[in-house]
């Protein structure tokens, strides 16, 4: 699973408080450093997250509207 794949399943379970950069290593089987070293930390992470969901969210919507 990627770093990206592993953060959104956690942050959608646990939160943001409630994940740590150890539980989205862990759930992507790599090393907690790894998530600092691409992400610069879980904010970035986060808000990285954040904004690929936006993006589906606005594209299926965009979709749903100009299919009517």
């Amino acid at each position: 699973m990627s770093l990206l794949g592993a953060a959104r399943k956690r942050f959608a379970s646990q939160g943001f408080a409630g994940t740590s950069v150890r539980d989205i290593a862990d759930e992507a089987g790599v090393h907690p450093a790894l998530v600092t070293y691409h992400f610069a930390g879980k904010r970035i992470l986060w808000e990285r997250v954040l904004s690929e969901a936006m993006t589906e969210l606005v594209a299926a919507i965009t979709a749903r509207v100009t299919d009517v």
